[in-house]
């Protein structure tokens, strides 16, 4: 989803509102957006396309996978040889079905969200593409059966001051 972050990403109050705005609704045009935060289209555009570029934001319809025929959510814990943590990732990303995957810390060294049609399909992933990955010692599954709540409002972390 996100590449590298830019070295020389710097945010001002803007950039802040703007972001915080998308949080909210993603779906907001740039002319509201504008009139909100009191600026013009263009230069809401132009932060965006920045944001964008610098892979601080992407801007996407979030849906609950339960809603969709996706009948398996599941997060797996992954404990890995470290000597072969970059190999490990690459390849947990050419899986499609793994949605999410990030480092960690505590138990586990990856986490990664599967998400699949059927228990079926999720226990052939585990088996057949991640186990068999070199470097996996062990996984532990964790299945979802329902969300209960999911916000992407927390805004940027940044205090600016004017």
């Amino acid at each position: 989803m996100f590449g590298e972050i830019s070295e020389d990403l710097t945010l001002d109050e803007l950039d802040n509102q703007i972001v915080k705005a998308l949080q909210r609704d993603g779906r907001v045009s740039y002319t509201d957006l504008a009139e909100q935060l009191e600026t013009t289209a263009s230069t809401v555009r132009n932060r965006i396309q920045r944001l964008t570029d610098q892979n601080l934001i992407k801007v996407v319809g979030v849906v609950n996978p339960f809603m969709t025929g996706m009948g398996t959510v599941a997060f797996v814990g992954l404990s890995i040889d470290f000597n072969q943590y970059d190999a490990i990732v690459e390849k947990l990303k050419g899986i499609p079905e793994a949605r999410f995957i990030a480092g960690s810390s505590g138990q586990y060294d990856l986490f990664i969200q599967v998400i699949t049609p059927s228990n079926t399909e999720f226990y052939d992933i585990i088996r057949q593409q991640i186990g068999v990955i070199d470097g996996v010692k062990s996984l532990d599954t964790h299945m979802l059966f329902e969300i209960h709540k999911q916000t992407y409002d927390w805004g940027t972390g940044v205090n600016v001051s004017e």
